[in-house]
């Protein structure tokens, strides 16, 4: 389901079940107002523990931060992992080419 949020944020969640209705897994992501920050969090076991969470932010300059956290069965904290992508800016000519 996409819920279109008040402050024009955007949250969809994704849930999946066995044949017998138990939760087998559920992702959740909102993305922010201005498309520049997105957080996904995932229960891939479907236990109400989150198990992965991974925030997106892209700043001005077109830079990105992706930071990862994993956690463990009982949701303790079991690492993160930050990566920093610089923007590159490259241009394009769309014209003739002679």
């Amino acid at each position: 389901s996409i819920v279109y949020e008040a402050d024009g944020s955007v949250y969809e969640l994704t849930e999946t079940y066995y044949a017998n209705g138990e939760l087998r897994a559920k992702f959740e992501s909102t993305t922010g107002a201005d498309g520049r920050s997105r957080t996904d969090v995932m229960d891939y076991d479907g236990n109400g523990v989150i198990d992965k969470k991974v925030e997106t932010v892209v700043q001005a300059n077109g830079a990105e931060t992706i930071t990862e956290t994993s956690y463990n069965v009982s949701g303790l904290k079991l690492s993160t992992f930050v990566t920093s992508i610089k923007s590159m800016r490259l241009g394009m000519y769309l014209g003739p080419f002679l």
